[in-house]
């Protein structure tokens, strides 16, 4: 591998290791997890939901679509009582895919209104039934951070908490960072997720801003060691 491919590795695993969720990041009560299709088994019957929801796990390290050449970062964490899950995504793309993916994730969201998962009465990952009118989107508002991100809420309210998903897809250059964090949530807990979305934003931000990619050049080969200066001659003796 030449210099110039090897440099530019170590920086891209840099920059993704930094970008990286962190217990400390996230609310208090949640626990690591393992990476995972974290929609699994959920299949919402409107087709452009499903792929909403499968462009998030086939993102997965644990997806049979997942990509195996290029550099990735992954991190989850669940919360037993209100059951909940957050999952990060972060893949270093070839050039345009990244932009590519976010512009579908914004096309598939325009074109999925109203989220549900299959039959009325389906079971949702919390064990409660959904109803047939299913979770309602709102687009969130996201930190000035990235430019290109779409972030959207499907949710249905359920006393004084709600239930339901909140996904981010952004970019950073060639990076792509997928967050999908379904569970139920109370007003404050609620909170606290949005605070954890604008971190974790700013986190890849902040890794492409303090990045200095070193590209080998002249100065970094091995330069020809000078030969010494040979001796001056004895002046003749007059």
């Amino acid at each position: 591998m030449s210099r110039a491919a090897v440099a530019a590795l170590n920086a891209g695993s840099a920059v993704l290791a930094s970008a990286a969720i962190r217990q400390a990041d996230v609310p208090e009560g949640f626990l690591p997890a393992e990476d995972q299709q974290v929609f699994r088994g959920l299949r919402p019957s409107d087709p452009e939901c499903a792929r909403l929801l499968g462009m998030v796990d086939d993102a997965s390290s644990a997806s049979s679509k997942a990509r195996r050449d290029v550099s990735q970062s992954h991190a989850a964490f669940y919360r037993a009582d209100p059951a909940a899950s957050l999952v990060e995504h972060v893949l270093r793309l070839p050039s345009g895919e990244a932009a590519r993916r976010v512009d579908e994730a914004r096309r598939a969201v325009a074109n999925c209104p109203t989220l549900d998962m299959g039959v009325p009465g389906a079971t949702g990952w919390n064990g409660n039934a959904f109803d047939q009118h299913g979770l309602t989107r709102a687009r969130l508002n996201h930190p000035e951070t990235l430019k290109d991100a779409v972030a959207v809420r499907y949710s249905h309210p359920d006393g004084g908490s709600r239930y339901g998903l909140d996904l981010i897809f952004a970019r950073a250059n060639g990076d792509l960072l997928i967050l999908a964090a379904p569970g139920e949530f109370s007003e404050a807990g609620e909170k606290q997720l949005r605070a954890t979305e604008a971190r974790v934003l700013r986190k890849l931000a902040d890794a492409h801003d303090r990045q200095v990619i070193l590209t080998p050049g002249p100065s970094l080969s091995p330069s020809p060691r000078p030969r010494p200066k040979a001796a001056p001659s004895p002046s003749p003796t007059p």
